[in-house]
C-alpha cells in the first residue's frame, strides 16, 4: 500500500543519510585508518552517486507524502458536498471540457471524458491529463472516450452531462447523451452563447441547467495538454454562473455550484439569460 511504501522510503532516505555522511567524513581525512587498519579513500564520482540517490529517495517520498494528503482533501471534499457516487459526463474534452473535467476528476469526482478527437483521446488514456495553470503543472488520471464508445453508459447511467461543444454540435451532442441519463440527471450547457434552448428540445426544459463562464482562459495546445493563461477568479470575480431557465434556485443547481468550486469561483443565478 502507499503508506507501506512511504514507510519503506523513509527508512531508506534515513540510511542512505548515515552512509552519506560517513563517505563525507572519511573524503574529508583519506588518511585515516578504520578499526580494520586500512585506509577508506572515496572518491569524489561515489559521493556524487550516493548524493544523487539520496535525493531521489527524498524526491519519491515528498511525492508520496503529497499524493497522501491530496487523497485525503479529495475524500473530505467528497464527504462534506454529499454527492458521492454522481457520475459527471464532458460531452467535448477541449480547452474548456477538458480542463474543467480534468480539474473535477483531480479533486475526485466521478468524471468522465467523451470527445471525436482521436488522439487526444489516446493521449488522455496513455499518459493522462496534462494541466498547466498559474498553481503549476499536474497529471491527471481520468477517463477519455471516444464517441463510439458512449453507449457503455447504459452500465452506470450518467447523473450530469455537460456539453461543452461548439454551439453548431449543440443537438446531436444532447441528442447522444440523452438517452444514457439517470431518472433524475440533467444536461448543462457550458458553451459560448446561450443554447439552452437547443438543449430542452432534444432533452426537455426540465432537462436542462444552464453555465456561464467567465475569464477562463484555456487552451488545448496538444493531445493530452491543457494550459490555462488566466489567474483563478477567487474573491475578485466569479468564473461560473450555474442557474435554472426558469430562474428559482433550485438544489440541483446549488449541488452543481458547489461541485464547480472544486475548479473555481462559482455562484448560482437567477438571470441566466442576462
Amino acid at each position: 500500500s502507499g503508506r507501506d511504501l512511504e514507510k519503506q522510503m523513509r527508512a531508506r532516505v534515513a540510511r542512505a543519510l548515515r552512509h552519506f555522511a560517513d563517505v563525507q567524513r572519511v573524503a574529508a581525512h583519506p588518511r585515516r585508518e578504520s578499526r580494520g587498519g586500512r585506509a577508506q579513500v572515496s572518491s569524489h564520482g561515489h559521493v556524487s552517486r550516493l548524493r544523487a540517490q539520496v535525493d531521489m529517495c527524498q524526491a519519491i517520498l515528498l511525492s508520496l507524502s503529497r499524493d497522501r494528503r491530496q487523497a485525503c482533501r479529495r475524500a473530505m471534499l467528497k464527504k462534506r458536498r454529499g454527492h458521492m457516487g454522481k457520475r459527471i459526463v464532458f460531452m467535448g474534452a477541449g480547452a474548456v471540457g477538458g480542463y474543467v473535467g480534468a480539474s473535477l476528476a483531480r479533486a475526485g469526482e466521478d468524471v468522465v471524458l467523451v470527445d471525436s478527437w482521436t488522439e487526444h483521446v489516446d493521449a488522455i488514456n496513455r499518459k493522462g491529463m496534462h494541466l498547466r495553470d498559474s498553481a503549476g503543472e499536474h497529471v491527471v488520471r481520468v477517463r477519455a472516450m471516444h464517441m463510439h464508445e458512449v453507449q457503455s453508459f447504459v452500465r452506470k447511467p450518467v447523473d450530469i452531462a455537460i456539453i461543452c461543444t461548439k454551439s453548431y454540435d449543440t443537438e446531436w451532442a444532447s441528442l447522444m447523451i440523452k438517452q444514457y441519463l439517470a431518472p433524475q440527471g440533467y444536461i448543462v450547457s457550458m458553451q459560448n452563447g446561450l443554447n439552452e434552448e437547443r438543449i430542452a428540445g432534444v432533452a426537455g426544459w426540465g432537462k436542462t441547467v444552464g453555465c456561464i463562464i467567465s475569464a477562463i482562459s484555456v487552451n488545448c495546445v496538444k493531445p493530452g495538454q491543457i494550459n490555462r493563461f488566466q489567474q483563478p477568479g477567487g474573491q475578485k470575480r466569479t468564473v461560473f454562473h450555474v442557474g435554472e431557465v426558469h430562474g428559482r434556485i433550485t438544489e440541483r443547481a446549488s449541488d452543481l455550484a458547489s461541485i464547480l468550486r472544486a475548479v473555481d469561483s462559482t455562484t448560482v443565478t437567477q438571470n441566466l439569460w442576462g
